[in-house]
């Protein structure tokens, strides 16, 4: 009796260990089927065919945060204060959502706020040819901040 206990146990153990890990796995892995009937507007991607883009491209980015900031733009990180943001791009280029990611000054982050309200529509992303709302993550480096922010 004791060793068809032990077997037991042993066999109820070794299913545990096999069989909960992949269960726990599937659990947190989230797979989105979209079917041809299925609208797409009501969805929100982070990975698609054609990102979206800002009309002229990166360059044309780079101007715009140069010529709309209140604070210098810094031309690489290492020599700035970066604040990191994530906005939703709609299927009209119309930007939505916006959320800082990290503070390194709220007038920082306010410039931010401000400059992203005054960009133009942006190029939307695509699945399949069709314009979708995109999550992007995006990043503005400010340097020589601390001069006009003591004139504040």
């Amino acid at each position: 009796m004791k060793i068809l206990l032990m077997f037991l146990l042993m066999f109820l153990l070794m299913f545990l260990l096999m069989f909960l890990p992949i269960y726990s796995y599937a659990q947190q892995e989230t797979v989105l089927e979209i079917r041809p009937n299925d609208p797409i507007d009501k969805y929100i991607f982070v990975i698609v065919d054609e990102p979206p883009r800002f009309k002229g491209g990166e360059k044309r980015q780079a101007k715009f945060y140069k010529k709309t900031s209140k604070f210098d733009i810094a031309k690489s990180r290492e020599n700035g204060h970066t604040v990191y943001f994530q906005m939703i791009i709609n299927e009209d280029g119309s930007i939505t959502g916006l959320e800082i990611m990290n503070n390194p000054s709220e007038v920082l982050v306010n410039e931010v706020k401000r400059i992203v309200k005054l960009m133009p529509l942006w190029i939307p992303g695509k699945i399949d040819r069709k314009p979708v709302r995109v999550k992007v993550v995006q990043e503005i480096c400010f340097s020589s901040i601390d001069q006009k922010l003591s004139l504040l």
